[in-house]
């Protein structure tokens, strides 16, 4: 399997605190059936210098990888990037943020405000040759109750990422119709920590279009898109 979407690296972000915990976080994922890790710190190209955080993750990366030989972990830790929604990211490479040198870019958007130039964003993005999943998108409550949104931005090419956690929570009720309508092509674990945000990616919850799907990320291959369709209730039920 292929944890597409982690916070391993140390001291990068709200992610692991240490190279310690790093490892006992890779560790869990190499026991779950894990090969592949994608370290996706988070990134602002609003806020944050990007030539100081390339560097810091590539010390980051470098001394994280080492440690797994030294301890000979059978995980290949993959770089990457979970980049804030922005406008100003259809204006920048975005080369350095995909994930390990793929066309494949993570991006997160804020959970409180919705952005009139979502859609133009993206269109811009996907124009300059890169293809933007989205990431945990079932916290975003404006797409949820609009979901005709979320399948204007599949069919414009925007792939749809979800939350381990969020399927075993009742907080989202409305998981499993995603699945049901199309709206979800990748799972992931977006682990931060040992404690609250632990390593949680399990074989049962990956069927084949997903494996497929999360192979064919870290692979630069195009992913097979089924035709999405909004979500819908009856008394007051998804379904």
């Amino acid at each position: 399997m292929v944890d597409i979407h982690t916070h391993v690296l140390a001291n990068m972000d709200d992610g692991a605190s240490s190279y310690e915990e790093s490892l006992q976080m890779i560790k869990m994922m190499e026991l779950s059936g894990i090969k592949n890790v994608v370290a996706t710190s988070h990134f602002d190209v609003s806020k944050q210098d990007i030539e100081e955080f390339l560097l810091k993750r590539s010390e980051s990366l470098n001394a994280t990888r080492q440690i797994l030989v030294d301890q000979n972990i059978n995980v290949t830790l993959l770089s990457g990037c979970e980049l804030m929604f922005t406008p100003q990211l259809a204006h920048v490479d975005l080369a350095p943020f995909t994930i390990e040198n793929t066309d494949y870019v993570l991006i997160e958007l804020s959970t409180r405000y919705d952005n009139p130039s979502l859609l133009q964003t993206f269109e811009l993005i996907i124009g300059n040759g890169f293809i933007p999943i989205l990431a945990h998108v079932e916290r975003y409550s404006y797409l949820i109750s609009d979901s005709s949104r979320i399948v204007e931005l599949i069919n414009q090419g925007v792939l749809m990422q979800v939350n381990v956690k969020s399927i075993d929570n009742e907080k989202y009720p409305y998981i499993k119709s995603m699945f049901k309508n199309n709206l979800i092509h990748l799972i992931a674990s977006d682990a931060h920590n040992m404690k609250n945000r632990a390593p949680n990616l399990r074989k049962e919850l990956v069927s084949e279009s997903i494996y497929k799907n999360m192979n064919a990320v870290i692979s630069n291959r195009l992913i097979e898109i089924s035709q999405p369709s909004k979500l819908k209730k009856i008394f007051g039920k998804y379904i």
